[in-house]
């Protein structure tokens, strides 16, 4: 699941600022700016005074903006739509997707029977070797064999 400071987010956007424009104004990089929202750092302690003056809030609210991360459970069905159609496109996040989807399986394997995995099991394997075949990114299709590994080894507990 991706966490989001979804509130920081919002309170940059009522104020007036792009990403871009927030960044400028702070002199960091744009990808710091995303960074904060994604919840993957946090501002250095020497620039949230200046953060909150841009963003006309307290300290404190600040330090509320940044304490509130909400996890958000993405949607990338389209996405994997988009790339089971040009597997040639496949890249680490989509990696990690497949990745993912094999754990929650792997994971319910306790509680459900095999005959309710093995479908969903077997689509996963079957979308991992497909794209595996067909990634270009040597990177992509190394991370693709071993997910492939797990998801035969998952294939092969359930059958």
């Amino acid at each position: 699941m991706a966490t989001k400071r979804v509130r920081l987010a919002q309170r940059r956007k009522a104020s007036g600022f792009t990403q871009e424009k927030l960044a400028h104004l702070l002199g960091v990089e744009r990808s710091t700016v995303v960074r904060w929202e994604n919840a993957e750092t946090e501002p250095q302690p020497w620039l949230r005074p200046k953060l909150a003056r841009t963003l006309l809030i307290s300290d404190d609210q600040l330090q509320e903006l940044l304490d509130d991360v909400t996890a958000i459970k993405q949607q990338p069905t389209e996405r994997m739509t988009y790339v089971l159609q040009g597997p040639g496109s496949a890249d680490m996040v989509v990696v990690a997707h497949l990745h993912e989807r094999l754990r929650q399986l792997d994971e319910s394997y306790d509680q459900a029977s095999s005959t309710t995995l093995l479908g969903p099991a077997g689509q996963v394997h079957g979308q991992v070797t497909f794209l595996r075949e067909n990634a270009t990114n040597p990177r992509v299709r190394r991370a693709l064999y071993e997910v492939e590994a797990d998801s035969a080894t998952l294939m092969g507990q359930l059958v």
